[in-house]
């Protein structure tokens, strides 16, 4: 009867230890750490994907020779209206191409663009793009380059924050041109 109780105290310790290791790496996960290993490493490639857009267009990501910002949303951008306003900026400028990428249905995202005055193609119900680009946590943006490399990666929250990070990424990439005799 004794080792009984032993190995009995015994599996309910490994238990609680390994609830206890689940629980600390989950938060870890879901802490802002965590989420710092979201998305592809800035300076790689990225992934070669292509799907089509609720308006029908195709939509290729990357587009070499044009920068694009890649959003990765749900209708949660409602509360984001300086990010929406940012990205119709940044499409009708001709800056780079913006694509926003959406997990739901595509009525729900027919729905969701006129709510909200989207005006930059959206694509929709394609969970495996996620996958690809290894995002979990929205919104969150991809600037990739001209040349098909992620030029800067991570978490936005307003549309000056967007801007600001196109135009960092753009200016790094974009050698200066000094006058000639300078």
């Amino acid at each position: 009867m004794p080792d009984f109780a032993f190995d009995a105290v015994a599996v309910l310790l490994i238990l609680l230890s390994l609830l206890a290791l689940l629980r600390i790496g989950v938060a870890r996960l879901e802490s802002s750490i965590g989420v710092l290993r979201d998305g592809l490493p800035v300076g790689s490639w990225s992934p070669r994907w292509s799907g089509e857009a609720c308006s029908g267009d195709r939509v290729t990501i990357p587009r070499l020779g044009a920068w694009q910002v890649v959003m990765f949303a749900s209708h949660g951008l409602v509360q984001f209206p300086t990010l929406i306003s940012a990205m119709n900026d940044i499409d009708s400028r001709d800056s780079a191409e913006v694509i926003c990428i959406s997990p739901f249905p595509r009525e729900l995202c027919e729905a969701a663009n006129q709510a909200l005055g989207l005006k930059v193609p959206v694509v929709c119900n394609q969970p495996q793009v996620y996958e690809l680009f290894r995002v979990r946590v929205r919104p969150f943006v991809f600037i990739i380059g001209p040349d098909g490399r992620v030029a800067w990666q991570g978490l936005v929250n307003t549309g000056d924050q967007l801007l600001h990070m196109l135009q960092m990424a753009q200016s790094v990439q974009t050698p200066a041109r000094l006058p000639v005799g300078a």
